[in-house]
Order: structure tokens, then C-alpha cells, then sequence
């Protein structure tokens, strides 16, 4: 009875054993997993996984740095940008990034508008004046976002291509005097449109001033200045001369900060490729 049941017992370990191994061999693969969460873009499951992960290692600085940074990421691909801020908060001023992560880290300040804390990260504490071409296109981004003078010659610092590109562009920024464009509109219709360059508008805005003052001077030797005629005809040039110098002085402001928004736009655009985000 005893061998029988000796005998039984082996007989079922015996069948067991493959499962066993199966089952030891089947642990679960973490990096895979999130391997796979990244691969097929499942941006809300990696958070879930990255908060989960957060929580089993409490007291971890260095791994949660890299978590925040890493759902400061997600949540930006997300477009969710207040949780993009929370989270670059809770990154340590202490960080200690790879020099890739420190990239993207400062490309997600940009991003964020926030010039200060990365222009910290640039040249404060422990990370004083870092050194390389990405570092360098960083402080330039930096200049350009507070749409600041450049200092130095291009020349002198080593930029990539495109921020290279970006600087010739930003110092080419029109710096026409919007009071002078006022000023030739009101002596000449136009000229100030044409003083901006508009030439277009300001061939437009001369030819029917010149028609509008005609009829105004033809009415007023003709019907004389208490006609109707005379009225209405100096009324619209009025509106219209009046209206082609207020338009020039709003088109000279404009033009400024439609250059400088173009600007914004490329430095982001440059920053959205560091961090992986397609550009739009």
C-alpha cells in the first residue's frame, strides 16, 4: 500500500513537472510588458503602469525623477498640460539625468514656457555652464523665447543647422518705426504700408485716396462746401484716409509680432522633435 502510494505520488509529480517549469519560466517580464505598452503607443496604459510602478518603489528619487519626466512625456503627447506641469515639478532640482533624459528635460521646460527654470537648469547648481551643441541651441532657444537681443557672433558658438537657421531668421526681425509709417501715411496714403513693405496694400490704399480726394475737390468747386454732395464725398475721404493711417499703424505692430510668433513656432517646433512629439 505504501509503494502504491509512493509509486502514485511520483506518477503525479511527474506530471505536474512540466507545468511546474512552464509556470517558473512564465514569470512576468516587466521590462517587457512596458516594452510593449510603448511599441503599440498605449500612452494612458504606460501611465497607469509608471504611477503603479511609483507607488511600489516609494523612497527611489533617482527612479521617480525619471518617471516624472517620463509621464511629463505622455502626458504632453496627450495634450494635457497641466498634469505636463505637475509633473515637471516633481522632478529634483538634484536630478540625475543621462545626458539624453537632460535633453528632453529641458526641451519639456521650453515647451512649458518655463524660460527660468531652464534657464536654471543651463547654468545653475551643479549643472554651471554645460557644454555641447544641444546645451548651446538650448540657450539660444531660451534668448528667443524672451525675444531678447543676441549677443556674440554666430560664428563663435557652435549651433546645429537648424537653430543655425533659426538665428539668421530671428536676426533678420523687421524693425520699422511704427511712428514713421504713421507719419508717411498721413502725408502720403500708402507710403507707410510701403515704408513696411506691403507693397501691395500700399499701391491699394493710394489709388482710391487719390479718387476719393479728386471727388472731394471736384464737389467743393462745383456744388460748394454746404453740398450734399461736397459732405459726402469729404466724409468718405475722410474715413478712408483716417482709416488707412490707423491701419498702418496697426500693421506695423502686427508685423513685429507676427515675425516673433514665427519665430516661437520653429523654436518649439525644434524642441517637439527632442522629445518625440510629431509636429503639427
Amino acid at each position: 500500500m505504501t509503494r502504491k502510494c509512493t509509486g502514485l505520488r511520483i506518477s503525479w509529480l511527474l506530471l505536474l513537472l512540466p507545468f511546474i517549469s512552464m509556470a517558473q519560466s512564465a514569470r512576468f517580464d516587466t521590462l517587457g510588458f512596458y516594452n510593449h505598452l510603448v511599441s503599440n503607443n498605449l500612452l494612458r496604459e504606460q501611465l497607469a503602469f509608471n504611477n503603479l510602478w511609483l507607488h511600489a518603489h516609494k523612497g527611489n528619487s533617482t527612479l521617480a525623477d525619471s518617471t516624472n519626466l517620463n509621464n511629463a512625456i505622455l502626458y504632453y503627447k496627450l495634450n494635457v498640460h497641466d498634469s505636463v506641469i505637475t509633473n515637471l515639478e516633481r522632478i529634483s532640482p538634484r536630478h540625475n539625468f543621462t545626458e539624453h533624459s537632460e535633453r528632453i528635460y529641458l526641451s519639456m521646460l521650453l515647451l512649458q514656457a518655463k524660460l527660468r527654470e531652464a534657464d536654471t537648469a543651463l547654468n545653475g547648481g551643479k549643472n554651471i555652464l554645460k557644454s555641447g551643441t544641444y546645451y548651446n541651441d538650448a540657450r539660444l532657444s531660451i534668448t528667443i523665447l524672451r525675444h531678447e537681443k543676441i549677443m556674440g557672433d554666430s560664428s563663435s558658438i557652435g549651433l546645429s543647422e537648424k537653430m543655425l537657421q533659426i538665428r539668421n531668421n530671428y536676426e533678420k526681425i523687421p524693425h520699422h518705426s511704427a511712428f514713421l509709417a504713421t507719419a508717411y501715411s498721413t502725408v502720403i496714403p500708402g507710403l507707410g504700408k510701403w515704408y513696411l513693405g506691403y507693397r501691395h496694400e500700399a499701391v491699394t490704399a493710394f489709388i482710391p485716396s487719390i479718387f476719393l480726394a479728386g471727388q472731394c475737390v471736384e464737389s467743393y468747386i462745383k456744388a460748394g462746401p454746404g453740398s450734399g454732395r461736397f459732405i459726402v464725398s469729404a466724409s468718405l475721404f475722410g474715413l478712408f484716409y483716417g482709416g488707412n493711417i490707423l491701419g498702418t499703424l496697426i500693421l506695423a505692430h502686427k508685423q513685429k509680432h507676427d515675425y516673433l510668433k514665427q519665430m516661437d513656432y520653429e523654436i518649439l517646433d525644434f524642441h517637439n522633435a527632442v522629445v518625440g512629439k510629431p509636429v503639427r
